[in-house]
């Protein structure tokens, strides 16, 4: 676990062989998980200071936002 909030728990992991951060949201949470996808799929929002989004998944204990990790 990276880190907890109100709203999801963050975890490391790896896809393809890259490191990303998997941001669970507990069911109770889709609304907080809808709004932070929209967020991520509006166009024009890359930028060096901004992570990247990669993909999302609704998995069986709630949804998932996968972006790429950059270490502390």
């Amino acid at each position: 676990v990276i880190r907890e909030g109100g709203h999801a728990v963050v975890w490391a992991g790896q896809l393809q062989g890259k490191l990303v951060a998997i941001k669970a949201f507990p069911p109770r949470s889709v609304a907080q998980f809808r709004a932070e996808r929209a967020l991520y799929e509006l166009p024009g929002l890359q930028h060096d200071h901004i992570v990247r989004f990669i993909t999302a998944s609704r998995g069986g204990s709630g949804p998932l936002l996968i972006l790429e990790l950059h270490p502390k």
